[in-house]
């Protein structure tokens, strides 16, 4: 809770045991450490990732204590290295990057090996959300072969915010992509703090005018057939 308010990630980073018990737990920020480069350019066959390791050395260790069976904190360290993100911002890449993760394999997977389980598996986590969230809202549409094709969805607080503050929608197309180089879509708008407010998410089959003409459709289904006065495309389509 505190990483996502001062906006940055965390990771598991050292773990002690003595007798099958833990009594050492170390976590860092995601940008501890750097990344060890194991090709050259000129063997990579894949679009580098973004650098995210930065050497930051903020951190937090504990220690279980005896014979109180407490746990103490022996280091807390709040130094950043990098930028932080703002609320809005964490919100967006928490749920861009967990949705992605879930919905990765859909795009050209065969039907045969990977549809069943990869899109059985992301909508049950879509489901899972839509069980917490009962403004949540999710459809998807099937190729020829029945491989998913597009997918678009939005949580109760995105529909809020598009009822205040959806006069004017970006439209981001540029954000992040996934192994099989498929756009993640983010529906943006700016709420009256001059904060980002997301008014839904839409992984495409790609970016062509059908996947756009799908995606605006159902994002007005979505928000009650409310169009925004103004449209600000940060990529134009074919």
């Amino acid at each position: 809770m505190y990483a996502k308010r001062m906006g940055f990630g965390t990771r598991k980073d050292d773990v002690r045991r003595s007798h099958g018990v833990i009594v050492m737990r170390r976590w860092v920020c995601c940008s501890e450490g750097y990344k060890r480069i194991t090709i050259t350019e000129t063997q990579r066959k894949k679009r580098p990732h973004d650098v995210t390791r930065t050497g930051c050395q903020a951190a937090l260790r504990i220690l279980l204590t005896q014979p109180s069976n407490t746990w103490k904190c022996k280091e807390f360290s709040t130094i950043h290295n990098h930028d932080l993100a703002s609320s809005s911002e964490w919100r967006l890449r928490e749920n861009a990057m967990s949705t992605s993760r879930c919905t990765t394999g859909f795009f050209g997977a065969k039907r045969e090996e990977k549809i069943e389980t990869d899109s059985e598996g992301a909508l049950g986590f879509l489901d899972c959300l839509a069980e917490r969230d009962p403004n949540f809202f999710v459809v998807y549409q099937v190729d020829e072969e029945n491989r998913l094709a597009n997918l678009f969805w939005a949580d109760g607080n995105s529909r809020v915010d598009y009822v205040a503050f959806g006069d004017v929608l970006g439209f981001d197309t540029t954000y992040m992509t996934n192994e099989y180089n498929k756009p993640l879509t983010v529906l943006i708008g700016v709420n009256h703090h001059f904060n980002t407010c997301i008014f839904g998410f839409a992984l495409l089959l790609h970016e062509k005018l059908p996947s756009y003409r799908w995606l605006l459709q159902k994002f007005l289904e979505c928000h009650g057939d409310k169009k925004p006065n103004v449209v600000v495309a940060t990529k134009m389509w074919p």
